[in-house]
């Protein structure tokens, strides 16, 4: 297993990181990853966008430092799109804010210790696999409810 200390990774993401896994760019595909509302759209694709670039710096050796430097950056716009996803699905009644939120906050938590305490490659592998899981499941269940 590549996350080697993350027992605050919740295991269903931590579980895909597997010994051996190779750390992928995820491939952006409208058709698989829309959920059906064109501000979420496009904030999911900008991130799965800003997600690529760390993993193309990674694998060209850049610096961890400036790799983590550019993470912390990103974490702004991660905490504006669930401010805005949250927002949105309040404003609609749906039933699955309160799971949104958990999955949010959990996400934060996760990234903020896998940031001080794993290695950037462990850090990138879960962000492909919260944020893969995030949208595909997750986010897809309030499809059409936006």
């Amino acid at each position: 297993r590549l996350i080697t200390n993350c027992e605050h990774v919740p295991a269903i993401y931590r579980d895909h990181a597997q010994e051996g896994d190779i750390l992928q760019q995820i491939e952006w595909n409208d058709d698989q990853f829309s959920v059906g509302h064109q501000l979420l759209d496009a904030q999911h694709h900008q991130i799965i966008t800003a997600i690529n670039r760390l993993i193309e710096r990674y694998l060209k050796q850049d610096l961890q430092e400036d790799i983590y430097k550019e993470l912390h950056e990103m974490l702004t716009q991660f905490e504006s799109h669930f401010a805005v996803e949250e927002l949105l699905l309040q404003q609609k009644g749906s039933s699955l804010v309160q799971n949104q939120i958990e999955a949010h906050e959990i996400y934060n938590s996760a990234v903020m210790r896998l940031i001080t305490k794993n290695s950037v490659e462990e850090t990138l592998l879960y962000l492909v696999a919260w944020w893969t899981d995030h949208i595909l499941i997750d986010d897809m269940k309030y499809k059409g409810e936006l």
